[in-house]
């Protein structure tokens, strides 16, 4: 039954990126002033935000039903998901307090945010955050193999 849902699910967003790109790309993303310097339009934006939307609302479907199964198959295993959740949610704040969200130069012209900016920064530092406890966690498990033998 879950199958059938996430497909019609995963077909309804696939639908849904495909209107939109043709949308946005029948209007135009980008406009030439007098002077030949391409500045994006609205639909750039639309389309900013129809990424967005791709990327965050496949990890909440997983999340919401990953804790409904995991609640149904083994309830203690929901409190793992809430700590991991809670970890996760630690780092981003973390990770927001750290970047900077300064312009950068290449980004003149464009229709970037302040915020836009600084969620940039966020989501570079968050990956180098989760990189570095991969790296970490590759280098204990090694050590542990090796002192354990």
């Amino acid at each position: 039954m879950y199958a059938k849902i996430i497909k019609w699910f995963s077909y309804a967003l696939m639908a849904a990126v495909l209107a939109i790109t043709v949308i946005c790309v029948v209007n135009g993303m980008s406009v030439k002033d007098a002077e030949g310097v391409e500045s994006p339009t609205k639909w750039t934006s639309v389309f900013l935000y129809m990424a967005y939307a791709m990327a965050i609302i496949p990890i909440l479907c997983i999340v919401v039903l990953g804790a409904i199964l995991g609640a149904k198959n083994n309830p203690k295993g929901l409190l793992t998901l809430l700590l991991f959740g809670l970890v996760f949610v630690g780092v981003i704040f973390v990770a927001y307090l750290l970047a900077p969200g300064t312009p950068v130069a290449i980004a003149r012209g464009t229709d970037a945010t302040a915020f836009s900016f600084k969620m940039a920064d966020t989501a570079l530092y968050v990956t180098y955050i989760v990189l570095g406890g991969v790296i970490a966690a590759l280098l204990a498990g090694g050590v542990y193999r090796l002192i354990k033998g």
